[in-house]
């Protein structure tokens, strides 16, 4: 999923882990997201597709895919470690509450930290 939607693997692995440790289940505390990408009932999305890793890895890679490119053309000062944490942060709460602001990047985001969590997660995922 990750190579089809050119976004790296590591990124996509660490967001499953950063949302479910990797487990296909409902979200916790009665939230809405579901499977191990924790996607929510939206246009296209359906329990069965959000608990189908096949489809929910490449709606993952593609919604990353798709932010990072907003993300990129938007704030074209980011620099490359920036825009990883950008498009990570933007996994959580969309692309519309990334201010620009390479210091602020994560303020916002589930625990204040969720773009940088993933990107120290990504290390879990590379090859030595």
């Amino acid at each position: 999923a990750a190579s089809a939607h050119n976004i790296g693997t590591a990124l996509l692995a660490a967001i499953g882990v950063r949302e479910t440790d990797f487990r296909n289940i409902q979200e916790l505390n009665g939230g809405a997201g579901m499977g191990v990408f924790q996607l929510t009932n939206q246009q296209g999305v359906t329990a069965a597709r959000a608990f189908n890793l096949s489809f929910s890895s490449n709606y993952a890679a593609s919604m990353l895919s798709s932010n990072k490119s907003y993300l990129s053309n938007t704030f074209p000062s980011f620099t490359p470690p920036q825009l990883l944490q950008a498009t990570a942060a933007s996994y959580n709460f969309g692309t519309g509450n990334i201010s620009g602001n390479p210091n602020a990047i994560d303020v916002g985001t589930a625990g204040g930290n969720y773009g940088s969590t993933v990107v120290s997660l990504m290390n879990c995922f590379s090859h030595p």
